[in-house]
């Protein structure tokens, strides 16, 4: 007889509280970035690197090259655009699925101390040095500069002189809309221009060129400096940010049936809820590649035990570059010496795990006892896996 603490105790009616917190506790967190209130008077000295408009007329450099890729881009407002949005998953989607087998050259050695790569192996290597929401927000701002600078000309921007691309880009900030013909956000249109810039010094075209460079783009630059101050007029300079939860509904979640640690899915959520809250996790990153190795737990010098990442990893905001000087490294999550304490809910997860596969997230199985020494089948948990 199954033992009632065991029983499914994910049936909430519609009337209870616990259960409209349900959403809080999901990896769908969104981190937006704040913009200084000084971006427009920077912007136009020239002196903040972060909204992409600095004077790099100086040769562009390794580290330069990062600096630009690390422009902060805007997440798409989630009301615009959603059209082509779904458009460009569909065509990418298409593309990944009438692609032809790639065949090995075998007049190529890719093996040994000294391998010889060919020229689509060291583009992928540099392809792969972005993350895929880097990529399809590169996706996204080129498209827009296709279809505003399409209804005056017909042409390939990439292949146009500095002159010319610097008339264009003036034409293309003056213009460019959302689809309901307003303003985009100001850090949305810095994260559209870097777009464009990201696009044209990546392979197969490697422009040596930024169009941050107010000495080779001045005219386009002017135009991206009045536009700023416009935005910001406007009121569109504010980031929109997601409501932090109350230290009250914290206390509600943490202590209601959705967290149990009685439960297969209660204790994964609560897993999952203490890495989000203790590492500042964003959102579903890098969860799928996790392991039953990722975490380790340890005990400091005081005696206290802990939880940490047992490597350093990659992420949107930290690549791993040369000028990364990551300083998450190293995040900690204390136990807490209560019945709710986060890191005898890891040991005990970690304890439950089907031995038989790697992934840390495990699809739960449908009954189990408490007693059972195994409460996740050897399926990894998600959508898509």
């Amino acid at each position: 007889m199954d033992d009632p603490d065991i029983a499914d105790p994910f049936q909430y009616d519609d009337d209870d509280d616990e259960f409209l917190l349900i959403p809080l506790i999901l990896p769908q967190f969104d981190l937006e970035v704040t913009y200084p209130d000084t971006a427009s008077e920077e912007e136009e000295n020239g002196t903040n690197p972060q909204t992409g408009t600095a004077d790099i007329s100086r040769e562009q450099d390794e580290a330069d090259d990062d600096r630009l890729d690390q422009v902060m881009l805007a997440e798409v407002e989630p009301n615009e655009d959603e059209d082509l949005l779904q458009a460009l998953e569909l065509v990418e989607s298409q593309n990944e699925t009438n692609q032809e087998p790639e065949f090995e050259d075998v007049n190529f050695m890719t093996n040994g101390r000294f391998p010889i790569i060919n020229k689509e192996e060291k583009e992928n290597i540099v392809d792969d040095a972005n993350s895929k929401s880097t990529k399809k927000q590169t996706k996204y701002g080129v498209t827009i500069f296709r279809l505003v600078i399409g209804k005056r000309k017909n042409v390939d921007f990439e292949d146009l002189d500095i002159t010319s691309l610097d008339a264009t880009l003036r034409e293309f900030y003056a213009e460019v809309r959302s689809t309901d013909g307003n303003f985009y956000s100001k850090s949305t249109f810095v994260g559209i221009r870097a777009s464009i810039n990201r696009h044209l010094r990546a392979p197969p075209f490697n422009k040596t060129y930024a169009l941050m460079d107010k000495s080779s783009f001045n005219k386009s630059n002017q135009m991206f400096a009045a536009m700023f101050k416009k935005l910001q007029r406007e009121g569109l300079d504010k980031a929109k940010h997601h409501p932090s939860i109350t230290e009250g509904d914290l206390q509600k979640l943490r202590e209601s049936e959705v967290l149990s640690m009685k439960t297969p899915k209660g204790l994964q959520r609560k897993v999952l809820f203490d890495m989000m809250i203790s590492f500042g996790r964003r959102g579903r990153e890098n969860q799928r590649q996790f392991t039953k190795d990722t975490l380790e737990i340890k005990t400091d010098d005081r005696g206290h035990e802990f939880a940490q990442f047992a490597h350093s990893e990659t992420t949107k905001n930290h690549r791993g570059d040369i000028s990364d000087d990551n300083f998450e490294k190293n995040p900690r999550m204390y136990s807490t010496y209560k019945p709710d304490c986060p890191v005898q809910a890891l040991k005990l997860y970690l304890s439950k795990r089907n031995p038989t596969t790697n992934d840390f997230f495990q699809l739960s199985r449908p009954k189990v006892d408490a007693n059972d020494e195994i409460w996740y089948t050897s399926r990894p948990l998600g959508e898509k896996c």
